[in-house]
C-alpha cells in the first residue's frame, strides 16, 4: 500500500532536484500542464508556457505519435518537474512507460492508468513510480472493498477519479487504507473547498489561466503534498 507521499513539490518530493524531462520544442505545443500549489492547482493547457514556471506535465495520448522524438529530447532539458502520464489506450501505454524509463525520470514519474495490466507494467518497469488507477465510474459505500482488492492486485499505488465521483465515505475508506486519492478535471470553486475539506489531493483544474501571473501570487506558499 502507498506510505505518505509527496507529489509535487516539498521537502522529500518528487521535484527535490533537477532532472530531464522535455525540451521546449515539445512544450510549446498544445500539452496539458498541471501546476500545484498549497493543493490549489493553478494552471492546466496552457500554450507555450517555459519549463520554469511549472511544477508538472500532463502527457495524454495527444503526444502518442511523438514518443521516439519525445524520447530523444527527454534530456536536453534540466527543470525540477514531474512527469505525469495519462494513459487511456492499452497499446500505447507500455511505449509511454518505456519513454519514461528511459528518459531516467523513474522516481519523478506518475502514471493514471485503468488498465491493471499497464499499472502492473508500469510497476515492475519501473518501481519507484507512483501508479494511480484511473477509475471510470463512481463507488458506492457497498464497493469499496472490491475496489481496495482491485488496488492490492494490480500494485496500484492510489485511484484518481473525477470530482463528481468523490463521496466522503470514499475518500475516508481510502485514507484508512492508506491510498491516496486524487481528483481529476477539478474546476475552481465550491468543488476545490469540498475536496480540500475531505482532505483529497487535487491533481489539475480543467480551466486555462494566466500561469506566471498566477505563480506570482503564490509565491511564498508552502507546495501541495499527498499527506496521510
Amino acid at each position: 500500500m502507498a506510505s505518505s507521499l509527496a507529489l509535487l513539490g516539498g521537502e522529500g518530493s518528487l521535484s527535490d532536484a533537477s532532472w530531464s524531462l522535455v525540451n521546449r520544442n515539445v512544450l510549446m505545443a498544445e500539452v496539458q500542464v498541471a501546476v500545484t500549489r498549497d493543493a490549489v492547482p493553478v494552471a492546466s493547457r496552457v500554450s507555450g508556457v517555459q519549463p520554469a514556471d511549472v511544477e508538472a506535465l500532463l502527457l495524454s495520448e495527444a503526444l502518442t505519435q511523438g514518443w521516439v522524438p519525445l524520447a530523444e529530447t527527454l534530456e536536453g532539458l534540466r527543470a525540477p518537474l514531474s512527469l505525469v502520464i495519462r494513459i487511456n489506450k492499452e497499446r500505447s501505454g507500455a511505449a509511454a512507460v518505456n519513454v519514461a524509463a528511459k528518459s531516467g525520470a523513474r522516481s519523478r514519474v506518475v502514471f493514471l492508468a485503468s488498465d491493471p495490466e499497464v499499472i502492473r507494467y508500469a510497476k515492475n518497469k519501473i518501481p519507484e513510480s507512483l501508479v494511480f488507477w484511473e477509475a471510470d465510474r463512481a463507488f458506492g459505500e457497498e464497493d469499496i472493498a472490491g475496489l481496495v482488492n482491485r488496488l492490492v492486485q494490480s500494485h496500484a499505488d492510489g485511484v484518481a477519479t473525477t470530482e463528481e465521483r468523490i463521496h466522503p465515505a470514499l475518500a475516508r475508506a481510502m485514507r484508512q487504507q492508506g491510498y491516496p486519492l486524487m481528483a481529476l478535471d477539478v474546476t475552481p470553486g465550491n468543488a476545490v473547498a469540498r475536496l480540500r475539506d475531505l482532505g483529497v489531493n487535487i491533481l489539475r483544474a480543467d480551466e486555462p489561466v494566466d500561469v506566471r501571473s498566477d505563480l506570482k501570487d503564490l509565491e511564498g506558499q508552502r507546495p501541495w503534498h499527498l499527506d496521510w
